[in-house]
């Protein structure tokens, strides 16, 4: 009698174990598919690639509750999160540096608005909840496109207010009887636009 209620007691103590293991997938499986919905990646291929019997859905008791598949899982929760957070800072960098370029290039409320949802995402702390496909590797592609636009439309203003300001000397100069290579100084303020170390205050004012 006494060997059989060890071995009962050990029977439950597996059970136990087998549902614990399972809560844990179960919560890693959520997880993944939480995240998946706000970076939008094939959320089946990802489960795929731990273990296949994480992506059938009629077969939830059927699920491996290995040592091996719940420490591959907790990896790519891990890795999932901090990718989550990378991009998150990378967009916030991008949404600051377009809100700086629009307003020095008075770029008109409309033109901003199919950008509009990155300003919701500027103080968002990375562990809060976020929008379906707001990490999206698309949405991070249109931000940094549209951050290169406005800033070779900077480059492109700043050339055309210097060189401006450049032909207004060359006016006073000449006035003046004073010979001034245009072409070599052009040449050297195009090349420091172009090399964005340079402030267009400080290119005027010199």
């Amino acid at each position: 009698q006494r060997k059989l209620d060890e071995l009962r007691a050990h029977l439950q103590d597996l059970r136990n174990e087998k549902a614990v293991r399972l809560q844990k997938v179960n919560s890693y499986v959520n997880a993944v598919h939480e995240l998946s919905e706000i970076m939008s990646f094939d959320f089946s291929k990802a489960l795929s690639n731990v273990h296949k019997s994480l992506t059938d859905s009629s077969k939830a008791h059927s699920k491996s509750i290995s040592t091996d598949t719940l420490a591959r899982l907790t990896e790519l929760v891990e890795s999932l999160k901090k990718e989550k957070h990378q991009r998150l800072l990378k967009l916030q960098g991008l949404g600051r540096t377009m809100q700086e370029l629009w307003n020095l290039m008075e770029t008109p409320m409309d033109k901003r608005r199919r950008f509009y949802d990155f300003s919701s995402l500027l103080s968002v702390p990375a562990d809060d909840a976020l929008e379906k496909g707001c990490l999206s590797l698309d949405i991070v592609r249109e931000a940094e496109d549209e951050v290169k636009r406005l800033n070779a439309l900077k480059s492109s203003k700043m050339k055309e207010l210097v060189f401006k300001k450049q032909r207004e000397l060359e006016e006073i100069c000449r006035g003046v009887q004073m010979d001034v290579n245009s072409d070599a100084a052009r040449q050297s303020l195009v090349d420091l636009i172009d090399s964005g170390d340079c402030d267009l205050s400080d290119i005027l004012a010199s």
